[in-house]
């Protein structure tokens, strides 16, 4: 899914019985047990093979499972569209939670977008990818999946 806003993304999610992740659980699905600097390896010409990027993309979006996926079956990880995160914005981790739940802010703060996209660099398919965006954003660069407790 893609061209929701973050509030919009958490309500689908909501409705479906689930949530968004947090940070710390997206970065977990998305390296799928690797400790590499990207999914496929250390080498970012592994990343054809698992991302849609402005290289191979034709600045668009594909369908889902257009490429390999990770080791846990998940597809689009890291390309394709960044993906909502339930946290808010920080400029690094000092602070930030250890127990794997999400962390927020005091006051108006923007959200997180994870993995990269069909309109940036390659290398941004690092697992450990991330930007600030405004929760009210709409673009076809940003999507979601949801996340459930078991």
């Amino acid at each position: 899914m893609e061209q929701v806003t973050w509030d919009e993304a958490k309500a689908f999610c909501e409705a479906a019985g689930g949530r968004l992740p947090s940070e710390a659980e997206w970065e977990y699905a998305a390296r799928a047990g690797t400790t590499t600097i990207y999914y496929c390896g250390d080498d970012p010409a592994c990343l054809p093979d698992f991302e849609w990027n402005e290289d191979n993309s034709d600045s668009k979006t594909h369908p889902t499972a257009g490429k390999t996926p990770n080791g846990f079956g998940l597809y689009d990880m890291v390309g394709n569209v960044s993906e909502w995160i339930e946290d808010h914005w920080h400029y690094s981790y000092d602070g930030a939670p250890t127990d794997g739940s999400s962390w927020y802010c005091d006051h108006l703060c923007d959200n997180v977008a994870r993995g990269g996209n069909f309109n940036i660099s390659a290398t941004c398919g690092r697992s450990s990818y991330r930007s600030e965006a405004n929760n009210w954003s709409r673009g076809n660069a940003v999507g979601f999946r949801c996340a459930r407790d078991w």
